[in-house]
This record gives structure tokens, C-alpha cells and sequence, in this order.
């Protein structure tokens, strides 16, 4: 069961936004910009090192 929120609750929460688009958006995009770098070196260096832990682990790996 969902309650409906009345007009004049949304026209406030709406108006609690930043006022401007761009703004808004500039904001989102600080946001997700950062996380999406975040992210990345997160995955960047999981995968490198399980790269040289899979390389010590595996024998005959450089020496064939």
C-alpha cells in the first residue's frame, strides 16, 4: 500500500531542490564522477593484483 504524497508537499520538496538545472546536474555529476573513478581504480588494481598473484601461483609461467 503506497501513500500519496498531496500536491502541495511535492510542490515544497521541489522547491527545497537547487534551484537551478544546472546546478542540480553539476552536482550529480561531481557525484558520479567521483564515484565512477573510484570504481575504476578499485577494479583497476583488484584485477592487477590478482593478475601477479595468479602469475606467482602458477609455475611455469616466464620460464618456458
Amino acid at each position: 500500500m503506497t501513500a500519496e504524497v498531496p500536491t502541495d508537499e511535492k510542490q515544497n520538496l521541489i522547491s527545497q531542490l537547487p534551484s537551478s538545472k544546472n546546478e542540480l546536474n553539476s552536482e550529480i555529476f561531481k557525484i558520479l564522477f567521483v564515484k565512477a573513478i573510484k570504481d575504476y581504480f578499485k577494479v583497476h588494481w583488484k584485477n592487477k593484483r590478482l593478475h601477479i598473484l595468479m602469475a606467482m601461483s602458477e609455475p611455469g609461467i616466464g620460464n618456458s
